[in-house]
């Protein structure tokens, strides 16, 4: 026995062979969002709740008593974690389409006020005024804006050479 577990863990790494997909053990953390891909059927995505050498407990309901999926490992195809990602183009995007807005509010607000009772011309600081306040706020708002990638973890693919 001694020499089958030298064998499997000292030689066969060393030959190149790769323990098989349901030997490795997949490398999420309980609670942590994942997307298993099956063999057969449908993509689940879910909260990984425990896993053992044969099997997943997968919550795909959102809550505590959400309903629960017993997938067994020899099924998974794939197991996915999410990553967020943050995108200067959305930044950029709000910031234009705010510094507009706020100038098009700016321009309104200048051009009603034709009367020029306490502050002639303070109106016309309208326009810029509002521009730079539309474009913080959409500044704030485009990047603050994320999306999803999802990162394959498992099965453990070997490295290119």
């Amino acid at each position: 026995m001694r020499f089958l577990i030298l064998v499997t863990t000292l030689i066969a790494p060393a030959l190149g062979a790769a323990p098989s997909a349901a030997a490795q053990s997949i490398p999420a953390d309980s609670g942590q969002p994942v997307r298993v891909a099956l063999r057969a059927g449908p993509l689940i995505e879910g909260i990984l709740v425990r896993q053992t050498p044969e099997q997943l407990d997968i919550r795909v309901a959102a809550g505590d008593s959400g309903a629960h999926a017993m997938l067994l490992v020899r099924d998974v195809e794939s197991v996915a974690t999410p990553t967020y990602v943050r995108s200067a183009g959305s930044a950029f995007t709000g910031l234009v389409v705010g510094v507009i807005g706020g100038a098009i509010v700016g321009g309104v607000i200048a051009a009603t006020d034709r009367g020029c009772k306490d502050a002639c011309g303070i109106s016309m600081l309208a326009v810029p005024a509002f521009g730079l306040l539309g474009g913080f706020i959409g500044l704030m708002a485009g990047s603050s804006r994320t999306t999803t990638e999802w990162i394959p973890i498992w099965p453990v693919k070997p490295p290119t050479p």
